[in-house]
């Protein structure tokens, strides 16, 4: 009975061994199931961040590019836009200039004769009796109606403008017989700078509101009785109007 006893022992440890190798190799087989398909999802997660940020990465570069190309149009508008006002200054000095001839001569000659005449008045007998005859280029330039302008005046046109406006504008004046355009500096960005000399007194702020270019104008710092410049005598600092064009 005992050698019984123990062959049916041994057989039941046999057993329970054979079972529990069977479950032990059924689990190894579970693991390396989910293993491999937790192997597969990393990969695949991986594969689809870096499917995102290749893609995040070419649309990033896109933007970039766009972005440099408007700013290259923006630089040649700008660009193309002064170089046709300068070209357009250009044309209308040399016009100016061809057809001034005689008649800028005689003018000159005029006003030379004038100022002689003032001297020889101021030094004659009863000059002192008198009043003074007044300068048109310190006094006069001072004391004239603020909605009369005379003399050098620069018309400001702070940013944002629109160069065509300000070329139409510039055109304008042109055509104005008492007017003559000296100077036409800066850029789209930094604003634009038109310096006039008018012959005679203009009411330049109605004929600036005139212009369907221009959307308002203010009279900018007019010189007070200050002392003329130095470096041109008998001349003040030129008077200032702030235009905003239309956009």
């Amino acid at each position: 009975p005992a050698a019984e006893e123990a062959n049916a022992l041994l057989d039941e440890a046999k057993r329970k061994s054979e079972s529990a190798e069977q479950l032990a190799q059924q689990i190894m087989a579970e693991a390396q199931e989910k293993a491999e398909a937790i192997r597969k999802l990393a990969e695949e997660e991986s594969n689809k961040l870096i499917a995102e940020i290749k893609q995040e990465s070419e649309r990033s570069a896109e933007i970039r590019i766009a972005k440099a190309e408007e700013e290259g149009r923006r630089i040649i508008e700008e660009a193309t836009g002064a170089a046709a006002m300068e070209a357009e200054r250009i044309k209308e000095e040399a016009e100016q200039f061809s057809g001034r001839g005689q008649s800028a001569g005689e003018a000159q000659l005029k006003e030379k004769f004038d100022m002689l005449c003032d001297i020889l008045l101021s030094n004659s007998l009863g000059a002192r009796e008198r009043p003074a005859p007044r300068n048109h280029r310190t006094e006069e330039y001072i004391e004239e109606d603020l909605d009369l302008y005379k003399g050098t005046v620069e018309l400001d046109f702070p940013p944002p403008l629109d160069s065509n406006r300000v070329l139409k504008v510039h055109k304008q004046l042109s055509k104005i017989p008492n007017i003559r355009i000296l100077d036409i500096k800066g850029s789209a960005r930094g604003g634009i700078r038109i310096t006039l000399l008018l012959r005679n007194s203009v009411p330049l702020l109605d004929v600036l509101k005139e212009m369907p270019e221009i959307e308002q104008v203010t009279n900018g710092v007019k010189p007070s009785g200050q002392s003329p410049l130095p470096q041109k005598h008998g001349e003040t600092a030129p008077r200032k109007i702030v235009v905003t064009t239309r956009r």
